[in-house]
Parts: structure tokens; sequence; C-alpha cells
């Protein structure tokens, strides 16, 4: 390997390190809901650790863009600053060469995101809503109890030491109906868990309600037998993917089911949609790589401002693209046309900022 070339991805991998782990413990922490009521339930450290781990390839999808616009920036300016590529250039080394390692660098980062967001990420979507809903099934009255206390909403529930860990007796449990300002408790002999479905005996409800006239309403239950469908897994997960959901299936699979579509001339947008989505990231790392590396090229000693609002402006549009096309869903047409419509830009503003530096405009 040539020595510019070490040079070049020595300078580029390191800030690139840097960012990424930086950006994943960040957003990891602002994603850290599920992860905080999972520690509520007092379960081990090694199931806290794979739920955070299968976390991180979902994180990586949209930190590695932003990484690869830094670090590739971050290159540039330092080889700027040495007079490095003016010393290539005047040794008569040709631009293209110089921009050619940064270019492979680009395209197998974004490569790997592609892997990422194609195939791993459905992966450790389908992984942790099994771990969670497995859990969750071992202990669910225990789940339910030690995250309704961590909470802290208005509601109580106790019951005795259970049988085991799917049949409870003696349960008590009171909590507050805020859309008819009521109160209720509710008293159990016995509540038996199989799987989302809890059936009670001898149950005894209590109910208090304000009335128009200022008193409250009290209202008394019997009840032999009550069931009731409760999942311990929406505790845990605010969504959870569906297996026969787009989003869990793998990249091959979703082009096989697009081909078949279209073979029964039924063509449906939204699995063109979800495509463009998966390709939509690993092409921002692409861009944003090339984007940092051309803005950080500058040829005299001042540094302008305006080229810094223009390389953040444009990753800041792209992602704000990402965001309308999401809440489009319902149109998929119009969500491909704003995943669409940053790269041109990105590219385009890319090569202008390379030519001038080549022409030594600043």
């Amino acid at each position: 390997m040539p020595i510019l070339w070490r040079y070049i991805f020595k300078g580029y991998f390191k800030p690139l390190l840097i960012c990424s782990a930086s950006l994943v413990l960040l957003l990891l922490i602002s994603k850290s809901q599920s992860i905080a009521n999972l520690v509520s339930t007092q379960t081990s450290a090694k199931n806290i650790l794979t739920i955070a781990l299968l976390q991180i390839p979902q994180i990586l999808i949209i930190a590695l863009p932003i990484a690869a616009l830094l670090a590739s920036m971050t290159l540039s300016s330092s080889l700027c600053e040495n007079k490095e590529i003016i010393a290539c250039l005047s040794s008569g080394i040709s631009f293209k060469y110089v921009f050619f390692p940064l270019n492979i660098l680009s395209a197998t980062l974004s490569t790997f995101n592609l892997y990422n967001c194609a195939e791993l990420t459905p992966k450790c979507k389908i992984k942790s809503f099994e771990f969670i809903k497995n859990f969750a099934e071992e202990t669910p009255f225990n789940l339910i109890k030690n995250i309704s206390k961590a909470n802290g909403s208005y509601s109580y529930i106790d019951f005795g030491k259970p049988n085991n860990e799917k049949i409870v007796e003696n349960i008590l449990l009171g909590f507050q109906n805020d859309s008819n300002e009521s109160m209720s408790l509710v008293v159990a002999k016995k509540i038996e868990a199989r799987n989302t479905l809890f059936t009670g005996k001898n149950i005894s409800i209590i109910t208090t309600k304000k009335n128009q006239n200022s008193f409250d309403d009290l209202f008394i239950d019997n009840v032999g037998k009550m069931e009731m469908e409760l999942d311990p897994v929406q505790y845990l997960l605010k969504s959870s993917p569906k297996k026969e959901g787009l989003e869990t299936l793998s990249f091959s699979s979703l082009i096989e089911k697009i081909l078949e579509c279209n073979k029964k001339s039924k063509p449906q947008f939204k699995n063109f949609y979800e495509l463009f989505k998966r390709l939509f990231y690993p092409l921002s790392t692409y861009f944003f790589s090339i984007l940092g590396f051309s803005a950080g090229l500058g040829a005299g000693r001042v540094k302008r401002k305006s080229r810094l609002f223009v390389v953040f402006g444009l990753p800041t549009f792209t992602l704000v693209c990402s965001i309308i096309a999401k809440s489009l869903q319902p149109y998929p047409y119009y969500s491909i046309i704003f995943l669409v419509i940053p790269f041109p830009l990105l590219a385009l503003i890319s090569y202008q900022f390379r030519s001038k530096y080549i022409r030594g405009i600043e």
C-alpha cells in the first residue's frame, strides 16, 4: 500500500472511531427508556448488556454518516494546514490520486452501513423483541410491580409471594383513571397469567367518582371470574416490531417481495419506500464523507464561516428530509421523493468545493 494511502487511512479512521463512539454513547443514553425499564425490574447485568448491544446497530445507522462528515473534514483540514496536498500537486501527483483513497474509504464505510441497515438492524429488532417478550413471560407479575414503582405513576400493586412465576394470590391493586377522574381499588383472591391473558378469580372492585353535585359516587362490584389481555412487553418497549412487517425483512427478502409484486402487475410503493429508506443512510454516509473532505479544503489562510453554514446546513437538510419522508409514510410516492432530493445537492456542492480548490479559488 502506498505511503500516502496509509497516511490518509490513519488520518480518517482515528477521528471516525472517536466520533462514532461518542455519538453511539450519546444516542444510547437518549434511547435508554427501555434499558431503564429493564433495570427497574432488578434483572441481571447480562440482560441489561444484551439489550444495550442490540440497540447499537440501530444507532449506528444515524451515527456513521455524521461521524464520516466530521472525520473527513478533520482529515482535509489537516492536509491543507500542513500544505501536504500542495506538496503532492507540486511533485506531479494529481488531485484525483489524493482524493481516490478517501473515495474508497467512503464507499467501504457506506457498504458497511448498508449491511447494517439492510441486514443487521432488522435481525437485532427481532432479537430484541423476542428477548424482551421471553423475559416478560417468565416473570410477568414482578415485572409489572417493579415498573409500576419505578415509573412513579398514580398506581399501586402488591401481592404475596407467588406460588410460581405465573400465579399469585391475595392481590391488591389501586389506580387513578384521569380520563373520567375516578379512583379504583381492586382486590383479587388469585390471578393466573398465560402469555398475555390474565385470569382473575373472586375479584372485588371498588370505584369512586365525583358527580356533578360535588359528591362522590361509590360503585362496588364483585366478580367471580374475569379475563383481561395485557402485554407486559409494552412496559419495556413502547413500540415492538411485527414479525410480518417490512422493517424486519432481510434485504434479499425485500427485493424478492418487490419482484413478486411486479410480476403480478401490482407494484406497491410502500415496498419501494422501505427499499429507499434502507438505501438512504448508506448513501448519506458516502455523500457526507465526500462533502466533509471537499469542504475542509482551503486554498488560502482565511477560513470562511459561510462554508461551515453550508457544510452543517446540508446534512441538517438531509436529516429533515428523512423525517418528512417518515411522516409521509401513508403516501410512499412523496416519501421517496424526499428521500432522493438531498443527494444531487450534496454531490453538486461537493464538486464545486473541490473544483474551486483545484483552480486556487478561495
